[in-house]
């Protein structure tokens, strides 16, 4: 488990303009209270994803083309 924590944070960091890559097939993201302490940069920052919902401290952003 903590490597599963590791690889998420590193993802997590990377943004700033680029694409979110995962290793398996996601339609959405997720990004809540824990997500907002363990990462650095938000999923706004990568262009391939769009922010669907947004309420309180959680957002879900879904992956586009």
């Amino acid at each position: 488990s903590d490597d599963l924590l590791a690889r998420y944070r590193a993802k997590l960091r990377a943004g700033n303009g680029r694409e979110l890559v995962l290793p398996y097939r996601a339609d959405y993201i997720f990004f809540g209270p824990y997500e907002r302490l363990i990462s650095t940069v938000s999923p706004a920052a990568y262009r391939n994803l769009r922010l669907i919902f947004s309420q309180n401290l959680v957002e879900i952003y879904e992956f586009v083309d």
